[in-house]
């Protein structure tokens, strides 16, 4: 590719099963965050709330970057450009 071409913006538009399965951990992932919501009012210990921030954390970052692999190359592009287009400034 020439450095003064333009990349295309509109990534391709992906097929297959296992794409989609990317695409909707990586979307479920961040759903995992509103769980930090939660822990802080858990009947529990700090050291528990805790050690449950931590597994969130890893769970959710864990999910998405399944999600990445199964999505493939065009999976992140793909998704970055649909939540764009959802949420932009008319």
């Amino acid at each position: 590719m020439n450095p003064m071409q333009k990349a295309d913006t509109n990534p391709a538009y992906p097929k297959g099963r296992v794409f989609w399965i990317g695409i909707g951990l990586m979307a479920a992932s961040f759903g995992v965050f509103v769980l930090y919501l939660v822990i802080p009012f858990l009947p529990v210990s700090f050291e528990a709330k805790a050690s449950i921030a931590i597994a969130v954390w890893v769970i959710g970052w864990g999910v998405f970057l399944i999600g990445t692999f199964l999505a493939g190359k065009d999976g992140y592009p793909y998704l970055k450009q649909l939540v764009r287009s959802r949420f932009r400034k008319t």
